[in-house]
């Protein structure tokens, strides 16, 4: 399991005002929920995207979704990892070319059955599209089919 406890103790202790000279910013919290990602504890990395970030006026980045997305992908959390895309767009960050490349392969390798059983609205194709629109061709170029 790592040091994840150990950081956890250090982030809240931070969050709580602990060390006056040592505050979380962006990458700390990203490299929290990288490694609570990590380890399997997909809810408290998802806590710290959408409680601990926003309560503390942090700017959610392409990066720290990036790094989100593509966690819950590796653990097989395509539902997951769908809603945050989409929370994504919907607070007008703009994906990268990273993005594309993450939402792409983690789509390709999901159970799509699984998928459509949870989700009979899922829609391949129409991701497929929206990946392409939103991206700009000369960044686009992660297929591996």
């Amino acid at each position: 399991m790592g040091k994840v406890e150990e950081g956890i103790k250090v982030l809240d202790d931070m969050v709580m005002g602990k060390f006056n000279f040592c505050t979380p910013d962006n990458v700390t919290l990203t490299t929290i929920i990288s490694g609570l990602l990590t380890v399997g504890k997909t809810q408290e990395a998802l806590d710290v995207l959408l409680k601990v970030m926003p309560e503390k006026s942090f700017h959610l980045n392409v990066i720290t979704y990036n790094v989100v997305l593509c966690g819950l992908f590796k653990l097989l959390h395509v539902i997951e990892a769908m809603k945050v895309f989409n929370s994504m767009i919907r607070v007008d960050v703009v994906a990268d070319s990273t993005t594309h490349a993450i939402m792409i392969d983690g789509l390709c390798e999901c159970d799509q059955d699984l998928v459509y059983q949870q989700q009979p609205f899922f829609d391949p194709s129409f991701i497929f599209f929206s990946l392409v629109s939103l991206s700009y061709a000369s960044n686009f170029c992660s297929f591996s089919l």
